[in-house]
């Protein structure tokens, strides 16, 4: 409900800053292809990467933050078992993805954040494999977290400074090892269903939903709109977009961030939805349109970008614009 948004602004004294912040995380970068099953990236700019880098030619001020996979493992659907088993690697360093890292970089040099994203996506969750760092120890987290950006730096990639974990799943050993290697912002929240100021659906649980929060020794940024266009009833485009736009406006009015939850793929051994399609980018044109159009000023940043302001006026609240 509007109220309990209200509330929330209230309650966590989260100011409508103007202009209205906007960020888009893109999950799962890494070199698959459709060749190997689904294109994460390994089609190159014929595929989903390309989408998004004709999108950013098309509107330079839009900022995505990429969260790469460096080696990725995933369980899942039969095919992907058997990749696992046959030791299919699609691991970032390898000699054979030198364009796929290339592309990474042009899309770095168009303003394109690359944030991490776990080390293979698999971990030990007996209910949910894809959950890598669901339970681990501090010890382990870091060592994964280590192998991850050594590998990134081996690629000649900058080195990330945000996070997400894969499948949302967390332990207090995940955020200790993050903030011990400076890796200051992670997105460990997603609640694109509930209006409540306090997410309450995938990830950490009682964080805010409206505003970046500090969460043991990080700045946790949430994500509170899913990139998805998709819906299972009729002339379901106009219907998810008045929805989406709908939700937009209470989140803003009740002082928060507008937060995007993508992945690359569109599906894998289940139906995403919010995957990097035609579709989904028409759809998502049209919410800039009526952004810029209700409110004016946008202002579009990577995920480290918005922690850096964040927490710059955090320590100037000056800075913030009084709310209405």
């Amino acid at each position: 409900m509007i109220t309990n948004l209200e509330q929330g602004r209230r309650g966590l004294k989260a100011n409508r800053v103007d202009p209205v912040r906007v960020v888009i995380g893109v999950d799962d970068i890494h070199p698959e292809s459709s060749a190997d099953g689904v294109d994460c990236g390994g089609d190159l700019e014929h595929g989903a990467l390309g989408l998004l880098s004709r999108f950013m030619e098309r509107y330079s001020r839009v900022r995505f933050t990429l969260f790469v996979t460096p080696d990725w493992r995933r369980t899942g659907g039969e095919h992907v078992l058997q990749w696992v088993s046959q030791n299919k690697s699609f691991r970032l360093d390898l000699p054979e993805y030198d364009d796929f890292r290339s592309l990474l970089r042009r899309l770095h040099s168009k303003g394109a954040e690359l944030g991490l994203h776990g080390l293979t996506h698999l971990g030990n969750d007996p209910i949910k494999p894809d959950r890598e760092f669901q339970g681990l120890a501090f010890s382990e987290c870091l060592q994964r977290i280590n192998d991850a950006i050594k590998i990134i730096r081996d690629s000649n990639l900058p080195t990330p400074t945000s996070f997400v974990p894969p499948a949302w799943g967390t332990s207090d050993g995940l955020f200790s090892s993050l903030a011990s290697q400076g890796m200051k912002f992670v997105s460990a929240s997603y609640d694109s269903i509930h209006d409540e100021p306090l997410s309450n659906y995938k990830g950490l649980r009682g964080v805010s939903n409206l505003v970046p929060q500090e969460y043991q020794g990080v700045l946790n940024i949430p994500r509170n709109m899913n990139f998805q266009t998709h819906f299972f009833v009729r002339r379901g485009y106009e219907i998810r977009l008045n929805w989406s736009m709908e939700r937009i406006r209470r989140i803003v009015d009740a002082g928060g961030i507008i937060s995007f939850a993508a992945h690359i793929e569109n599906e894998y051994s289940i139906f995403l939805g919010n995957g990097i399609t035609r579709q989904n980018m028409s759809k998502f044109e049209k919410i800039l349109e009526l952004l810029e159009k209700n409110y004016g000023q946008v202002e579009y940043r990577t995920f480290s970008e918005l922690g850096e302001v964040w927490l710059k006026e955090r320590e100037h609240p000056q800075l913030w614009t009084a709310s209405s």
